[in-house]
Protein backbone atom coordinates (compact mmCIF):
# COMPACT_ATOMS: atom_id res chain seq x y z
CA UNK A 1 0.00 0.00 0.00
CA UNK A 2 0.92 3.18 -0.90
CA UNK A 3 1.40 4.89 2.55
CA UNK A 4 3.30 2.43 3.69
CA UNK A 5 5.76 2.99 0.80
CA UNK A 6 5.60 7.00 2.11
CA UNK A 7 6.22 5.93 5.75
CA UNK A 8 9.64 3.86 4.26
CA UNK A 9 10.75 6.69 2.64
CA UNK A 10 10.34 9.61 5.27
CA UNK A 11 12.37 6.93 7.73
CA UNK A 12 15.22 6.28 4.74
CA UNK A 13 15.98 9.54 3.49
CA UNK A 14 15.60 11.90 6.95
CA UNK A 15 19.22 10.80 8.16
CA UNK A 16 19.99 11.81 11.76
CA UNK A 17 16.95 13.61 11.76
CA UNK A 18 14.73 13.79 15.27
CA UNK A 19 11.58 14.68 15.99
CA UNK A 20 8.06 14.77 13.67
CA UNK A 21 8.72 15.12 9.52
CA UNK A 22 6.39 14.75 7.53
CA UNK A 23 5.25 14.47 3.53
CA UNK A 24 2.58 14.59 1.58
CA UNK A 25 0.55 11.34 1.04
CA UNK A 26 0.04 11.97 -2.79
CA UNK A 27 -0.94 14.79 -5.24
CA UNK A 28 -3.30 13.19 -7.10
CA UNK A 29 -5.77 13.39 -4.11
CA UNK A 30 -7.81 16.58 -3.27
CA UNK A 31 -7.26 17.18 0.57
CA UNK A 32 -4.12 17.96 2.12
CA UNK A 33 -3.32 15.03 3.94
CA UNK A 34 0.22 13.92 5.04
CA UNK A 35 2.32 10.95 6.58
CA UNK A 36 4.14 11.59 9.12
CA UNK A 37 6.98 9.69 11.42
CA UNK A 38 8.40 11.12 14.60
CA UNK A 39 11.91 10.11 15.09
CA UNK A 40 14.20 8.41 16.36
CA UNK A 41 11.01 6.33 17.82
CA UNK A 42 9.70 5.80 14.03
CA UNK A 43 6.02 7.08 15.41
CA UNK A 44 3.91 6.35 12.15
CA UNK A 45 1.11 9.05 11.47
CA UNK A 46 -0.58 10.53 8.77
CA UNK A 47 -3.24 13.93 9.21
CA UNK A 48 -5.00 16.42 7.42
CA UNK A 49 -4.02 19.81 7.13
CA UNK A 50 -7.04 22.92 8.11
CA UNK A 51 -7.21 26.13 9.59
CA UNK A 52 -6.27 26.66 13.24
CA UNK A 53 -9.92 27.89 14.11
CA UNK A 54 -11.31 24.53 12.75
CA UNK A 55 -9.08 22.32 14.51
CA UNK A 56 -10.44 19.59 17.01
CA UNK A 57 -10.04 19.92 20.69
CA UNK A 58 -7.48 16.97 21.34
CA UNK A 59 -8.46 15.79 24.57
CA UNK A 60 -11.97 14.75 23.00
CA UNK A 61 -10.01 11.73 21.81
CA UNK A 62 -8.00 10.58 25.38
CA UNK A 63 -10.04 7.11 24.98
CA UNK A 64 -8.29 6.13 22.31
CA UNK A 65 -5.77 4.28 23.78
CA UNK A 66 -3.56 3.26 20.74
CA UNK A 67 -3.91 6.20 18.88
CA UNK A 68 -2.30 9.60 20.03
CA UNK A 69 -4.18 12.69 18.89
CA UNK A 70 -2.17 16.41 18.10
CA UNK A 71 -2.89 19.65 15.99
CA UNK A 72 1.25 20.36 15.29
CA UNK A 73 1.74 23.58 14.32
CA UNK A 74 2.26 24.27 10.42
CA UNK A 75 5.94 25.56 9.79
CA UNK A 76 5.04 27.07 6.71
CA UNK A 77 1.89 29.01 7.33
CA UNK A 78 0.94 30.32 10.90
CA UNK A 79 -2.97 29.59 9.63
CA UNK A 80 -2.98 26.24 9.33
CA UNK A 81 -2.37 23.24 11.69
CA UNK A 82 -1.73 19.70 10.89
CA UNK A 83 -4.50 17.52 12.73
CA UNK A 84 -2.43 14.75 13.28
CA UNK A 85 -3.39 10.88 14.18
CA UNK A 86 -0.37 8.40 15.37
CA UNK A 87 -0.43 5.34 16.49
CA UNK A 88 1.54 4.49 19.40
CA UNK A 89 0.96 0.67 19.81
CA UNK A 90 3.53 -0.89 17.05
CA UNK A 91 2.49 -3.67 17.32
CA UNK A 92 -0.78 -2.69 15.47
CA UNK A 93 0.91 -1.39 11.79
CA UNK A 94 -0.62 -3.39 9.62
CA UNK A 95 -3.88 -2.46 11.01
CA UNK A 96 -3.02 1.23 10.76
CA UNK A 97 -2.22 1.68 7.20
CA UNK A 98 -5.49 -0.51 6.47
CA UNK A 99 -7.52 2.04 8.01
CA UNK A 100 -5.49 4.97 6.94
CA UNK A 101 -5.36 3.75 3.45
CA UNK A 102 -9.40 2.99 3.60
CA UNK A 103 -9.86 6.36 4.72
CA UNK A 104 -7.91 8.41 2.16
CA UNK A 105 -9.45 6.44 -0.74
CA UNK A 106 -13.07 7.24 0.45
CA UNK A 107 -12.16 10.88 0.75
CA UNK A 108 -9.99 11.17 -2.24
CA UNK A 109 -12.14 13.22 -4.51
CA UNK A 110 -14.01 15.42 -1.50
CA UNK A 111 -12.91 18.87 -1.78
CA UNK A 112 -14.42 20.18 1.45
CA UNK A 113 -11.91 20.38 4.26
CA UNK A 114 -14.87 20.25 6.48
CA UNK A 115 -16.65 16.69 5.18
CA UNK A 116 -12.94 15.69 5.31
CA UNK A 117 -12.25 15.74 8.99
CA UNK A 118 -15.96 15.18 9.47
CA UNK A 119 -15.24 11.70 7.90
CA UNK A 120 -11.73 11.18 9.66
CA UNK A 121 -13.09 12.05 13.41
CA UNK A 122 -16.36 9.87 12.74
CA UNK A 123 -14.37 6.87 11.84
CA UNK A 124 -11.40 7.51 15.13
CA UNK A 125 -14.30 5.51 17.14
CA UNK A 126 -14.50 2.62 14.84
CA UNK A 127 -11.01 1.82 14.57
CA UNK A 128 -10.50 1.82 18.11
CA UNK A 129 -13.11 -1.05 18.48
CA UNK A 130 -10.66 -2.89 15.59
CA UNK A 131 -7.91 -2.13 17.44
CA UNK A 132 -9.39 -3.74 20.65
CA UNK A 133 -10.25 -6.87 18.44
CA UNK A 134 -6.69 -7.18 17.05
CA UNK A 135 -5.60 -7.44 20.62
CA UNK A 136 -7.87 -10.77 21.41
CA UNK A 137 -7.78 -14.32 20.68
CA UNK A 138 -8.43 -14.28 16.71
CA UNK A 139 -11.37 -16.38 15.12
CA UNK A 140 -13.18 -18.80 16.60
CA UNK A 141 -13.30 -22.17 14.35
CA UNK A 142 -17.14 -21.39 13.51
CA UNK A 143 -15.46 -18.06 12.17
CA UNK A 144 -12.77 -19.69 10.84
CA UNK A 145 -14.70 -21.99 8.51
CA UNK A 146 -17.35 -18.79 7.87
CA UNK A 147 -14.92 -16.59 6.69
CA UNK A 148 -13.04 -19.70 5.07
CA UNK A 149 -16.92 -20.10 2.64
CA UNK A 150 -17.26 -16.79 1.97
CA UNK A 151 -13.49 -16.40 0.47
CA UNK A 152 -13.77 -19.74 -1.35
CA UNK A 153 -17.04 -18.08 -3.01
CA UNK A 154 -15.24 -14.70 -3.59
CA UNK A 155 -12.12 -16.32 -5.08
CA UNK A 156 -14.67 -18.22 -7.13
CA UNK A 157 -16.34 -15.15 -8.77
CA UNK A 158 -13.42 -13.53 -9.63
CA UNK A 159 -11.82 -16.60 -11.34
CA UNK A 160 -14.86 -16.73 -13.68
CA UNK A 161 -14.62 -13.86 -15.23
CA UNK A 162 -16.72 -11.50 -12.58
CA UNK A 163 -15.56 -7.67 -11.72
CA UNK A 164 -13.24 -7.85 -8.81
CA UNK A 165 -14.53 -4.12 -7.48
CA UNK A 166 -18.16 -5.22 -7.67
CA UNK A 167 -17.22 -8.67 -5.93
CA UNK A 168 -15.87 -6.57 -2.76
CA UNK A 169 -19.08 -4.19 -2.87
CA UNK A 170 -21.23 -7.16 -2.56
CA UNK A 171 -19.66 -8.77 0.24
CA UNK A 172 -21.56 -8.18 3.11
CA UNK A 173 -20.64 -10.63 5.64
CA UNK A 174 -18.09 -8.43 7.21
CA UNK A 175 -20.93 -5.35 8.00
CA UNK A 176 -22.73 -7.75 9.95
CA UNK A 177 -25.78 -7.36 7.41
CA UNK A 178 -28.52 -10.54 6.56
CA UNK A 179 -27.00 -12.27 3.67
CA UNK A 180 -23.31 -12.57 2.88
CA UNK A 181 -23.31 -11.03 -0.55
CA UNK A 182 -25.57 -8.97 -1.88
CA UNK A 183 -25.53 -5.86 -4.38
CA UNK A 184 -28.96 -4.86 -6.50
CA UNK A 185 -31.37 -7.80 -7.49
CA UNK A 186 -29.44 -10.70 -6.27
CA UNK A 187 -27.62 -12.44 -2.73
CA UNK A 188 -26.32 -15.05 -1.71
CA UNK A 189 -25.90 -17.08 1.14
CA UNK A 190 -22.90 -18.91 2.18
CA UNK A 191 -23.03 -21.88 4.66
CA UNK A 192 -19.81 -24.04 5.54
CA UNK A 193 -20.95 -27.62 7.34
CA UNK A 194 -18.34 -30.27 9.03
CA UNK A 195 -17.94 -33.11 10.76
CA UNK A 196 -20.99 -34.88 11.38
CA UNK A 197 -23.43 -32.00 9.96
CA UNK A 198 -23.00 -32.26 6.76
CA UNK A 199 -26.86 -32.44 6.13
CA UNK A 200 -28.46 -29.58 7.85
CA UNK A 201 -27.38 -26.02 7.70
CA UNK A 202 -28.38 -23.39 9.97
CA UNK A 203 -30.35 -20.54 9.12
CA UNK A 204 -29.58 -17.12 11.30
CA UNK A 205 -33.05 -15.44 10.89
CA UNK A 206 -36.38 -15.62 9.14
CA UNK A 207 -35.00 -12.44 6.80
CA UNK A 208 -31.76 -14.73 5.77
CA UNK A 209 -33.50 -16.59 2.82
CA UNK A 210 -36.18 -14.24 1.90
CA UNK A 211 -36.55 -13.14 -1.21
CA UNK A 212 -39.12 -10.36 -1.08
CA UNK A 213 -37.38 -7.15 -2.84
CA UNK A 214 -34.96 -9.50 -4.89
CA UNK A 215 -35.32 -11.10 -7.72
CA UNK A 216 -32.89 -13.99 -7.11
CA UNK A 217 -31.82 -15.44 -4.07
CA UNK A 218 -28.76 -18.50 -3.68
CA UNK A 219 -27.39 -20.41 -0.98
CA UNK A 220 -24.28 -21.75 -1.50
CA UNK A 221 -23.38 -25.09 0.60
CA UNK A 222 -19.61 -26.23 1.31
CA UNK A 223 -19.09 -29.13 2.79
CA UNK A 224 -15.54 -29.10 4.53
CA UNK A 225 -13.56 -31.46 5.50
CA UNK A 226 -11.33 -30.20 8.61
CA UNK A 227 -7.29 -31.52 8.58
CA UNK A 228 -4.11 -30.81 10.43
CA UNK A 229 -1.57 -30.37 7.92
CA UNK A 230 -3.73 -30.97 5.53
CA UNK A 231 -6.24 -29.75 2.83
CA UNK A 232 -6.26 -25.46 2.28
CA UNK A 233 -5.24 -23.04 5.12
CA UNK A 234 -7.66 -19.61 6.37
CA UNK A 235 -4.56 -18.07 5.48
CA UNK A 236 -3.99 -19.86 2.12
CA UNK A 237 -7.07 -18.64 0.41
CA UNK A 238 -6.76 -14.96 2.40
CA UNK A 239 -3.24 -15.24 0.16
CA UNK A 240 -4.90 -16.58 -2.38
CA UNK A 241 -7.47 -13.69 -3.03
CA UNK A 242 -5.26 -10.97 -2.24
CA UNK A 243 -2.95 -12.55 -5.32
CA UNK A 244 -5.73 -12.03 -7.58
CA UNK A 245 -6.28 -8.32 -6.46
CA UNK A 246 -2.82 -7.07 -6.62
CA UNK A 247 -2.72 -5.60 -9.57
CA UNK A 248 -6.03 -3.56 -8.61
CA UNK A 249 -4.80 -1.62 -5.72
CA UNK A 250 -8.21 -0.06 -4.69
CA UNK A 251 -9.81 -3.66 -4.16
CA UNK A 252 -6.67 -4.90 -2.38
CA UNK A 253 -7.32 -1.93 0.24
CA UNK A 254 -10.85 -2.74 -0.06
CA UNK A 255 -10.59 -6.02 0.51
CA UNK A 256 -7.84 -5.93 3.46
CA UNK A 257 -10.47 -3.29 5.25
CA UNK A 258 -13.10 -5.97 5.08
CA UNK A 259 -10.97 -8.69 6.19
CA UNK A 260 -10.35 -6.51 9.43
CA UNK A 261 -13.69 -6.39 9.94
CA UNK A 262 -14.73 -9.77 10.01
CA UNK A 263 -11.55 -10.16 12.49
CA UNK A 264 -8.86 -11.24 10.66
CA UNK A 265 -5.87 -9.56 11.30
CA UNK A 266 -1.93 -10.69 10.61
CA UNK A 267 -0.64 -11.22 13.74
CA UNK A 268 -3.25 -13.65 14.40
CA UNK A 269 -1.90 -15.59 11.05
CA UNK A 270 -0.08 -18.29 13.27
CA UNK A 271 -3.08 -19.57 14.93
CA UNK A 272 -4.55 -20.52 11.38
CA UNK A 273 -1.77 -22.09 10.19
CA UNK A 274 -1.98 -25.61 11.22
CA UNK A 275 -5.35 -26.55 10.20
CA UNK A 276 -6.85 -26.98 6.41
CA UNK A 277 -9.87 -27.40 4.93
CA UNK A 278 -10.72 -29.96 1.98
CA UNK A 279 -14.12 -29.45 0.02
CA UNK A 280 -16.34 -32.87 0.45
CA UNK A 281 -19.08 -30.93 -2.10
CA UNK A 282 -19.92 -27.61 -3.04
CA UNK A 283 -23.40 -27.22 -4.01
CA UNK A 284 -25.49 -24.51 -4.78
CA UNK A 285 -29.32 -23.92 -4.62
CA UNK A 286 -32.10 -21.04 -6.25
CA UNK A 287 -34.29 -20.55 -3.60
CA UNK A 288 -37.46 -19.67 -4.90
CA UNK A 289 -40.99 -21.38 -4.97
CA UNK A 290 -41.15 -23.75 -2.27
CA UNK A 291 -38.02 -24.14 -1.23
CA UNK A 292 -38.01 -24.95 2.88
CA UNK A 293 -37.42 -22.02 4.34
CA UNK A 294 -39.44 -19.54 6.49
CA UNK A 295 -39.97 -15.75 5.63
CA UNK A 296 -40.93 -13.17 7.50
CA UNK A 297 -44.61 -12.88 5.69
CA UNK A 298 -44.75 -16.43 7.12
CA UNK A 299 -44.68 -15.43 10.68
CA UNK A 300 -47.46 -14.25 13.25
CA UNK A 301 -47.65 -10.65 14.93
CA UNK A 302 -45.48 -10.63 17.52
CA UNK A 303 -42.75 -13.39 16.50
CA UNK A 304 -38.95 -12.52 15.23
CA UNK A 305 -35.68 -13.54 15.69
CA UNK A 306 -36.44 -16.81 14.19
CA UNK A 307 -33.49 -19.47 13.88
CA UNK A 308 -33.97 -22.85 11.97
CA UNK A 309 -32.04 -25.47 10.07
CA UNK A 310 -32.64 -27.02 6.50
CA UNK A 311 -31.99 -30.80 5.70
CA UNK A 312 -29.59 -30.10 2.39
CA UNK A 313 -31.36 -33.74 1.11
CA UNK A 314 -34.64 -31.67 0.61
CA UNK A 315 -33.29 -28.92 -1.28
CA UNK A 316 -31.95 -31.32 -4.53
CA UNK A 317 -34.59 -30.24 -7.09
CA UNK A 318 -33.84 -26.60 -6.95
CA UNK A 319 -29.66 -27.34 -7.15
CA UNK A 320 -27.95 -25.19 -10.16
CA UNK A 321 -24.52 -25.24 -11.27
CA UNK A 322 -22.20 -23.03 -10.53
CA UNK A 323 -21.42 -21.91 -13.84
CA UNK A 324 -25.54 -20.85 -13.82
CA UNK A 325 -24.85 -19.21 -10.88
CA UNK A 326 -22.02 -17.34 -12.09
CA UNK A 327 -23.31 -16.59 -15.53
CA UNK A 328 -26.83 -15.17 -13.81
CA UNK A 329 -25.04 -12.86 -11.21
CA UNK A 330 -22.28 -11.66 -14.33
CA UNK A 331 -25.30 -10.80 -16.28
CA UNK A 332 -26.92 -8.71 -13.46
CA UNK A 333 -23.37 -6.86 -12.88
CA UNK A 334 -23.58 -5.91 -16.70
CA UNK A 335 -21.25 -8.79 -17.54
CA UNK A 336 -21.32 -11.18 -20.42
Amino acid sequence: MRINQVWNEIETTSGQSNGLVFRRYSGSIIPDIFCSVRLPEKTKGFGLKIEVAKAPKTAAFANLRDLKIENVPDPFDANKVLFLVQLVNQQHTEVFSVLCEDLISRVAEIESEDEVLRILIQRLDKWKSLFESASGQGLTPDQQRGLFGELYFLRSWIENEGDANISLLSWQGPAGNIRDFQIGEWALEVKTTHGNNHQKVQISSERQLDASNLNYVFLYHLSLEEQLFSGETLNEIVDQVESLLLERDESLSDYKMRLLQVGYFDLHRPLYDKKGYKIRACDVYHVKDQFPRIEEADLRRGVGDVKYSIVIADCVSYQVTQNELFQTINQKNGRN
